[in-house]
């Protein structure tokens, strides 16, 4: 990921994330309706796996779960560690890329949120990853993975994108284009950005890839890593399974 989440990036991301994505207090319902009902122990530690700044890791701590904030970005990292630096929610961070997680039935939920997961480009990265969250779960834990539903934008998709927005008094110009790998259905985004804080102008310049994976690829691949009773979401909100018009792929599985 060259150029991804660069430090500027990293330190107004939350801002960015609360105009551009789904409030994580709904999403956070979901988890513990996920966790209620498809675990088969009861969930007390959790691996947040592509974590970010911490959005569902510390919301998580807050409501009494002990979690692990796992990301290969330190710039992300240090943004979740100074929110919670003189806090006494029970959470541990791991600079590490999920790729090469090596824990044995440590946690009792594993957790993937806003498309993390689909940074992972083949076969046999996803599949490799995916035993490696079965391994860190313990038997009847569960796996919640969040994923873009590519196919949703055939016929609204848009090669640019020009964007200005305002948040807390913070603005916002980027401009996007994306390219696409129709062989092996990598998606390219590429961001140019100015953020504009008081009398501070902040360039940046992100560049993210992630693999189109469908619903049927990504359900083969859980159940080959050893998962069962596999469902699949298309919304935090209903809670019902996905459909046609799903713009999310939510899957949940369990060892």
């Amino acid at each position: 990921m060259d150029k991804a989440y660069t430090k500027p990036f990293a330190e107004y991301y939350d801002i960015r994330t609360e105009s551009l994505i789904q409030n994580v207090d709904q999403e956070i319902e979901f988890l513990e309706y996920v966790f209620q009902e498809f675990s088969g122990i009861q969930v007390k530690k959790i691996l947040d796996a592509g974590c970010g700044t911490g959005r569902h890791t510390i919301k998580l701590a807050q409501i009494g779960y002990s979690t692990a904030g796992l990301d290969q970005s330190i710039n992300m990292l240090k943004v979740l560690e100074e929110k919670v630096e003189d806090s006494e929610y029970d959470i541990h961070t791991v600079n590490k890329d999920m790729r090469d997680i090596d824990f044995d039935c440590e946690f009792h939920a594993v957790i993937s949120m806003n498309s993390a997961f689909q940074y992972l480009l083949t076969d046999e990265e996803i599949l490799n990853t995916l035993k490696a969250f079965h391994i860190a779960l313990e038997t009847g834990g569960v796996l919640v993975l969040d994923l873009m539903n590519f196919l949703s934008l055939l016929g609204r998709y848009k090669e640019n994108v020009v964007e200005e927005y305002t948040k807390n008094c913070i603005s916002f110009e980027r401009a996007i284009r994306h390219y696409i790998d129709n062989v092996k259905a990598i998606w390219t985004h590429k961001e140019f950005g100015i953020i504009r804080d008081n009398d501070k102008e902040i360039y940046y310049h992100e560049t993210h890839k992630f693999r189109m994976i469908n619903y049927n690829e990504m359900y083969k691949l859980i159940s080959e890593a050893g998962f069962s009773n596999i469902k699949c979401y298309g919304e935090f909100i209903s809670q019902e399974e996905a459909k046609n018009s799903a713009k999310r792929l939510i899957f949940v599985a369990v060892k």
